[in-house]
Formats: C-alpha cells, structure tokens, sequence
C-alpha cells in the first residue's frame, strides 16, 4: 500500500469516526429506553442494568477475539461486521417490543411464553450488539494505524474517540424527540437501518486498509489456524485467547492499572445507564429535559478527550491525570445523589457536564499510559524489538478488565435499585470506589518506581 498522508489520515478518520459514532447510538439506546420501554416488557427501569451487563459480557469477549476477526476478514470486512452486528441488535430490540405488542395483546401482565420470547430476544440483541462494538475500537485502530503518519498519529486518534460521547450526546438529543411523534420500536428500528446502510456503504468509501493480511490470504490464514488447532487443542486454544488478560495481570504496574479500567469503567457506565432514569422517574424531569442533560454530560466528555490527554502531555503525569478524574468523576457521583426536584436545571446541568467530562473522557489517558508502562515493561524484560507488538497485546489485555468492570457496575447498580428502591444508592456506591483510587494514583508512585518487579 502506499505511505499514508494527511489525506488518507483525514478520510479514515472521518470514516471510522462515523461508524464508531453510529455504532455508539445503539449503546445509548437502552439508557435512554428504560424509562418507557421497561413496562412494556414488563420489568422495573432499573433491571437496564442487566442488560448492560449482557453487553459488556459480550464486549469482554470481542476484545479478545478481535485479532482473528481482523486475520480472517480484513479491515473493511471486519469493520462492516461490527456495523451489521450493531443494527441486529437494534432490530432485535424493536422485534422484541413488537412481541408483546402483537402476542401479549399490550397486555400490563403477559403471559409466560410471550415474555420468555421478548426475553430471548433482548439477550440475544445484548450479545449482538456486544460483539459488534467490542471490535470497533482494535478494528479501527488498525484502519487508523495504516492511514495515519506517525507525526499525527496521538492526535488523530485522540479525534477518532471523540465518536463516542459524539454518538451519545445525538442519540440523547434525537431519540426522546423522535418519541413524542413515534412508537419507541419504530425509533429503534429506523435507526438499525441507518447503521446497517453506513455498513453496506465503506464498500464503496475509499479507505485505506488490508484485506486479510499483509502477507497471506484467508486460505493461508485458515490454515495456520487449523495447524494450531491440531498441534493444541481446545486447552491451548483457550490459552492463547486469555493470554493478554493473564499477561497484564501478571505484571504490578499494569494490574493497578486494570483496578482502575474495572472501577473507573463500572463507575462511567452507571452514569450513562441510568442518569436518565434517574433523571426522569426519581427527580421529576421530563423524559425530553433528562435526555438533553444526558447529552451536555457527553458534550464534557467530548471535550474532556480532547482536553485531557493534551494536559498530561505537557503539564502533569499520566498517572497524575488519572487520578484527578478519578476523584472528580467519584465526586460528581456522590453529588448527583443529592439532586432533589427544587435543584436549580442549570446547577443539575453544571454537575452533569463536570461528571461527564470526568467519568466519561478518562479512556484516551488511560491507554496512553497501557501503551508507555507496556512497552517500559517489556523493554525491562529484554524485549525490545518486540516491544512494539507486545503493547497491542497488552492493550487487549486492559480491555478485557475495562469491560469487566463494565459488566459488573451496572448489575450492582440494578441490584441496589432492587434491594433498597433508590437509583441515589447506587450512584454513590460506584462513586466512592473512584475516589479512593483516583486518591491512590494521585499520592502514590507507580508501582514499578517503587522497586516491584513484574511476576
């Protein structure tokens, strides 16, 4: 392929950028949902978080996987994959609606096997929806990775995760709208074809990209695949897919640094699962004014992305960066706790930016400092050449706790809603655990300066 240059840096971007914020929409779409879909299958608002579980389960295992989904398909295939995915998931929710519509008669109660068919059918839309976003970000760090010159190649990704809080600020703003003119399923349905459409579009976007491999096609591919599956098994198989996960856990340095990906995640997806609900069902807003609230957070994480890793390039440390959010973000959490219907909309507004532009925009930070203290410790070890490789490796590896934690804050959060009836509890039980590391990363050094050495 040909050297990349600003142009192909400038089309990649702005391709990746508009599938990753498409594919974004969907992930906001259950936060945004509960408050008036939950009924109509029969369940409290609050049990969305065992759907964002559901989710991040299936991301944990995309992150893994995503390196043979590349060799076996290539960039522009795997990137359409993750889109089609994403807009079954939406079109699953929508069928899943219609069910009860259709069999349950709009019925408040409905009978076993309707709900076990809506039920399936949600699981399932959770796992697909999973799976296609769980690749978006190895996928198109690879797109981006080819199309970018390494002068630009920081700032370029800094951009392309913009897509995110981009994606969730549209969908806060869009979807409440389109509800007070359309059934909720029609909403979701119209927008599983929008991304479907993009997907099917990058056919004839003019990307930079690999197909398969560099240097082999799908049948040397396969084949190397099955030689492995010959000479292993199963066991090795499965060894191989955890060793990124293994790897990071292993080292000191980089298992703190998966404590914060499970906190600082778990943390980042209460906020964007059940602001909403909490907004609308507890505090009194209307379901349009709590979704525009729910968009000013992601405009401050927006320009928190592009804020943040600005700042800890020339100002303070990584690590130093990490740990103001940390506690800034747990802050807003046990703030937001205290929202009472008599609190001014601009002082509620003001908090959700500020928890937003926290909570929400530590992630470029975060694996810029995966990436310095990856490469650090295989530089210790000896591994130079292959330093390079290893962080992708690595990265892979903090993801999976990223996820993890993305997994298991929203069923705590859910549980607490349950046992205790208050969506306030929950916010300050995520919130407490971030301040407290946030606290940690800012009064104590890096584990490795201190002498650790990597098991």
């Amino acid at each position: 392929m040909t050297e990349p240059t600003v142009r192909t840096a400038v089309r990649g971007t702005l391709i990746t950028m508009g599938l990753h914020g498409l594919c974004t929409v969907p992930m906001a779409v259950p936060g945004l949902l509960a408050p008036v879909a939950a009924t109509d299958f029969g369940y409290d608002a609050s049990k969305v978080g065992v759907l964002v579980a559901i989710i991040y389960l299936a991301i944990l295992l995309a992150s893994l996987g995503s390196g043979a989904v590349l060799a076996r398909w290539g960039d522009l295939r795997a990137a359409q994959w993750t889109g089609a995915l994403c807009a079954l998931s939406l079109a699953l929710i929508a069928l899943a609606g219609w069910t009860g519509q259709w069999l349950g008669g709009g019925a408040t109660a409905y009978p076993a096997l309707v709900l076990a068919a809506m039920t399936v059918l949600l699981v399932m839309a959770g796992a697909a929806l999973g799976m296609g976003y769980g690749m978006i970000n190895p996928i198109g760090s690879q797109i981006l990775f080819r199309a970018t010159p390494p002068a630009i190649r920081s700032f370029v990704f800094s951009i392309k995760q913009s897509a995110v809080p981009i994606g969730q600020m549209v969908a806060g703003l869009l979807i409440p709208l389109l509800l007070l003119v359309f059934g909720w399923q029609a909403v979701v349905f119209c927008v599983a074809l929008l991304v479907l459409a993009y997907a099917i579009a990058m056919s004839w976007m003019r990307l930079e990209t690999s197909e398969v491999t560099l240097s082999a096609g799908p049948a040397a591919a396969s084949a190397t695949a099955a030689t492995g599956r010959r000479r292993g098994g199963m066991r090795a198989a499965l060894a191989g897919f955890v060793a990124p996960a293994r790897l990071a856990w292993a080292t000191p340095s980089l298992r703190e640094l998966a404590w914060v990906g499970i906190i600082y995640s778990a943390n980042q997806l209460c906020l964007l699962s059940f602001l909403v609900s909490y907004l609308n069902l507890e505090i009194g807003l209307s379901l349009v004014l709590a979704g525009s609230l729910f968009s000013a957070s992601q405009i401050g994480g927006m320009i928190g992305r592009l804020t943040w890793g600005y700042v800890a390039d020339r100002w303070v440390t990584p690590r130093v960066q990490l740990g103001v959010l940390g506690i800034v973000g747990g802050a807003c959490g046990a703030l937001t706790t205290m929202f009472t219907p008599q609190w001014p909309i601009a002082v509620i507004a003001a908090v959700s930016v500020i928890y937003g532009a926290t909570a929400a925009s530590w992630n470029g930070v975060y694996f810029a400092e995966v990436a310095r203290l990856g490469q650090r410790e295989f530089q210790r070890d000896g591994q130079r050449e292959d330093s390079g490789s290893q962080v992708g490796r690595i990265t892979g590896g903090l993801q999976f706790y990223m996820s993890l934690g993305a997994a298991l804050g929203p069923l705590l959060f859910t549980g607490l809603v349950g046992v205790i009836g208050t969506y306030a509890t929950g916010f300050a039980v995520v919130a407490l655990p971030s301040l407290l590391v946030g606290a940690q990363m800012m009064l104590t050094r890096d584990v490795a300066d201190k002498g650790g050495d990597a098991a």
